[in-house]
C-alpha cells in the first residue's frame, strides 16, 4: 500500500508541473504601435508606461552604455525654428523620443534620463506635407515631401528584455524638400 501511495504522489507532482508550465505567457507584439504615439511626430514623446525600472536594471550590466555614453547630447533645450527652403515650410525641433520604430519597423523604447544618458535629436518636420511647393520656378505638380535620415540611439526592447540595452538604427524626420 505504501508503494501505491508513493507512485500517486509522484504522479501528482508531475501533473502539477505540467499544469504550471502551460500557463499563458503575456503576448508582446513589437510591430504593434504603442498607445502613446503623438500624431504630429509619429512616435512617442510622452509615455506613461515608460519602463524606467527595467532600463535602469539592464543599464548596469551593459557594455553598449559604456561605448555610447560619449555620444549623448546634453539635456539642453532649443527653441522651435520655422524656415522655408525650396518652397516648403519646415519646423525644426529638438525632441526627446521615448518610443520609436527602428529600421525593421519594430517599436522600441529609447533610453532616456538615466545614468546621465540624455538622447535628444534635432528633427525637421514638413509643416505642410503633400501641399504644392510655393516657388515660382517649379511646376504645380511639385509637392512638399518629408525626408528622413538614419540615427543611432540606445534602445531597450520591451518584448525581449533579456537583450538589455543596445544601439539601434532609427529613421527620423530630417528635412522637407520639393519633389516632382
Amino acid at each position: 500500500m505504501n508503494l501505491i501511495l508513493v507512485v500517486f504522489l509522484c504522479f501528482s507532482t508531475a501533473s502539477a508541473i505540467i499544469v504550471s508550465s502551460t500557463q499563458p505567457v503575456p503576448f508582446c507584439n513589437p510591430k504593434a504601435p504603442p498607445p502613446c504615439i503623438d500624431k504630429k511626430f509619429g512616435f512617442c514623446i510622452n509615455d506613461y508606461d515608460y519602463p524606467m525600472d527595467d532600463i535602469q536594471t539592464t543599464i548596469e550590466e551593459s557594455e553598449s552604455v559604456k561605448k555610447f555614453i560619449n555620444k549623448t547630447i546634453t539635456n539642453r533645450r532649443r527653441a522651435i525654428k520655422k524656415k522655408e527652403t525650396g518652397g516648403c515650410q519646415t519646423t525644426n525641433l529638438l525632441i526627446k523620443p521615448l518610443r520609436l520604430r527602428n529600421i525593421d519597423r519594430d517599436w522600441l523604447v529609447i533610453v532616456q534620463d538615466t545614468n546621465d544618458i540624455f538622447q535628444r535629436e534635432e528633427i525637421a518636420i514638413c509643416s505642410h506635407p503633400n501641399v504644392p511647393c510655393r516657388t515660382h520656378n517649379i511646376s504645380r505638380s511639385a509637392y512638399c515631401h518629408q525626408k528622413f535620415s538614419t540615427r543611432k540611439l540606445l534602445a531597450f526592447d520591451p518584448c525581449n528584455p533579456d537583450r538589455g540595452v543596445y544601439v539601434e538604427s532609427f529613421k527620423l524626420q530630417s528635412a522637407c524638400d520639393c519633389r516632382l
